[in-house]
């Protein structure tokens, strides 16, 4: 099964929530079998990173299935002016730059609700 997932796109000016998935295990490994980043110590691979330590890492790769679209893209700026009710979401936070970060039930149930508002 696994824990819910969204994509953002954030390769633009334009931060956008639109797509949903589900976290599957990590590198390529069912989460009873966790593993590392191997990437990371490829040194001919441009995600080395010759400071991380096989026996303490520390990058993990999530694999991730597909699972829809949103009905339509939610931008950062529309999730600030839901500050209030997604207070301590961890994306909101100033200076947080954008990863693998937990969304509460709260706050994960209350934008999905806003894909289906109209902006």
């Amino acid at each position: 099964s696994g824990s819910q997932a969204c994509l953002v796109c954030s390769l633009t000016n334009f931060f956008k929530l639109d797509v949903l998935a589900r976290v599957c295990g990590l590198n390529g490994r069912p989460f009873r079998n966790v593993g590392c980043e191997y990437e990371a110590f490829d040194p001919n691979d441009h995600h080395f990173d010759a400071g991380s330590d096989p026996d303490n890492p520390r990058w993990q790769m999530v694999d991730i299935r597909y699972k829809r679209k949103t009905r339509r893209p939610i931008s950062l700026a529309e999730l600030r002016e839901h500050a209030h009710q997604l207070d301590g979401l961890a994306l909101l936070r100033r200076g947080n730059r954008l990863s693998v970060m937990p969304v509460s039930k709260k706050h994960w149930e209350f934008i999905l609700a806003l894909e289906q508002t109209k902006t």
